[in-house]
């Protein structure tokens, strides 16, 4: 599986929960195989350009999924915004 780009963050919605802006600290161009199937696993995703809500419970998962490619920037703002009431968000793109 070859995946254009993988990024974590936090969101900004309206009133209407639609997501206005998002903040990628960290994001990833061409992740790992390795990581986008750990990732995919956690999160339910199969193929494609896709985005997901992330809970505080799934945060700390992507933490340990993070930590296991040693990616410490992705795991350190996954463990503090687990902690966070803002929403999170995972987009994964298959294509650019």
């Amino acid at each position: 599986m070859s995946t254009f780009a993988l990024a974590f963050g936090s969101a900004t919605k309206n009133r209407d929960q639609k997501i206005i802006e998002a903040f990628f600290p960290n994001p990833l161009l061409n992740p790992s195989d390795d990581l986008v199937a750990v990732i995919a696993a956690l999160v339910g995703y199969d193929n494609g350009n896709k985005e997901f809500t992330i809970t505080a419970q799934l945060a700390e998962q992507l933490a340990a999924a993070f930590n296991g490619v040693n990616d410490t920037k992705n795991a350190d703002f996954a463990i503090a915004a687990a902690k966070s009431a803002q929403p999170l968000i995972l987009v994964i793109l298959e294509t650019d």
